[in-house]
């Protein structure tokens, strides 16, 4: 099970906050509500934390990002993106309320989008009639609604299905989980935690074209052997009220506590706010609480115990956050109590212009580590997620 932990980033400015608020609370009716059941699953065993708390006030923000009171966090003040509390579902170029129609195959130049991931276009579902607790080897979801969450402590695969709540992948023996062509997340509202959860370092997950909507987290990549590939998140972000202290941290991928071979290829993480038309800057890009679309960043140095490692991140496409894709590269990984050396290769990688509060890329000073930096740029795109330009061609280490 996911622990709580806080952590304290040491760096000069920009400073940044992270925090990922716990998992698998559906936004209810009322505020009131959800505040109760927030407060309740941040002190049960079965949340999934991750803070790391530091000062804002000497930070320049722009766009829509403000700073705010925060008593959690250092220096009393954090960073808020100051957008609607709770956008509605869709925009971003599809995101919309209703399964994916299109084909399943976007490859490059193009980048996912909800038209060619998660349920294949004529599929028919039928009800999921299952356990919710997966518990035997070999188990096949194919072509079925499940109206909850499922919790896979077994070899699962789950392709052609939609699944409105959360995968949790929560096993101790390493099993492993292949999902493709699968739309996770419900059709409105926003579910606070990760679509697919790997609970506390269980790893060992394959997902391939998938198309989560309506989570404030897409990916937690906690533990190792984890591909995400072809697929698409849009995330959602909710206020304070909906889920204190301060509202969402949305991350598109977060490694907790840490991993060891993890590949990010060909995929587009959209962390802003509902939109028609393409976003420009900070202020067009509308969403509350953004870490970062792709958020690598655990290390011993931040306190997590743990570091991440032999890391890929390919060919992706970026919209928002604090940072576009933010990581920390450290060498080696000690979660299982060796040191198992790795290497880090980014490239190809697409980050939308001036869509984030204070860099398209951060690697925390870490640029020494990085075996390969190569063709990583800021663009504009269209309505489809098309790149229409190039901005500049970023070197590892320049914001």
């Amino acid at each position: 099970m996911m622990h709580k932990e806080t952590v304290t980033i040491t760096k000069p400015t920009p400073k940044k906050i992270m925090k990922t608020p716990p998992r698998n609370i559906l936004v209810a009716a009322t505020a009131a509500v959800v505040v109760l059941i927030a407060g309740y699953l941040v002190t049960s065993s079965h949340a999934a934390t991750y803070f790391a708390a530091t000062e804002a006030e000497g930070s320049t923000l722009t766009g829509n990002a403000q700073k705010v009171s925060d008593t959690g966090a250092s220096g009393g003040q954090a960073v808020q993106f100051n957008a609607p509390a709770a956008p509605p579902p869709g925009g971003g170029g599809g995101g919309g309320t209703t399964p994916p129609t299109g084909s399943t195959t976007c490859p490059l130049p193009k980048y996912p989008t909800p038209a060619c991931t998660g349920v294949p276009s004529g599929t028919v579902l039928s009800a999921y009639t299952g356990p919710e607790t997966i518990t035997t080897a070999g188990t096949v979801i194919d072509g079925k609604h499940v109206t909850g969450d499922l919790i896979i402590k077994a070899d699962t695969t789950i392709k052609n299905s939609q699944v409105d709540g959360t995968i949790h992948k929560e096993d101790s023996g390493g099993v492993t989980l292949v999902v493709q062509d699968t739309t996770v997340g419900p059709a409105s509202g926003c579910v606070i935690g990760p679509a697919l959860d790997t609970g506390n370092d269980t790893g060992n997950y394959t997902a391939t074209r998938l198309y989560v909507r309506n989570h404030d987290d897409a990916y937690r990549a906690g533990g190792p052997n984890i591909t995400i590939q072809d697929s698409y998140a849009k995330m959602c972000g909710v206020g304070a009220s909906q889920s204190p202290p301060d509202g969402s941290h949305s991350d598109g991928v977060q490694d907790y506590p840490a991993t060891y071979n993890l590949t990010i290829n060909h995929s587009t993480f959209d962390e802003c706010g509902n939109w028609t038309t393409p976003p420009t800057s900070q202020a067009t890009c509308v969403q509350i609480g953004q870490n970062g679309p792709i958020f690598i960043a655990s290390n011993p140095t931040r306190g997590s115990q743990y570091g991440s490692t032999n890391v890929t991140i390919s060919n992706n496409l970026v919209l928002g956050g604090a940072n576009g894709i933010w990581t920390y590269p450290w060498l080696t990984y000690n979660l299982t109590g060796g040191h198992n050396p790795g290497v880090w290769k980014i490239f190809g990688n697409r980050v939308v212009n001036n869509t984030q509060a204070y860099a398209a890329y951060e690697s925390e000073g870490q640029c020494g580590n990085v075996a390969q930096w190569s063709d990583n740029t800021t663009v504009t795109i269209d309505a489809n997620y098309n790149i229409t330009s190039t901005v500049a061609t970023k070197a590892c280490g320049q914001d």
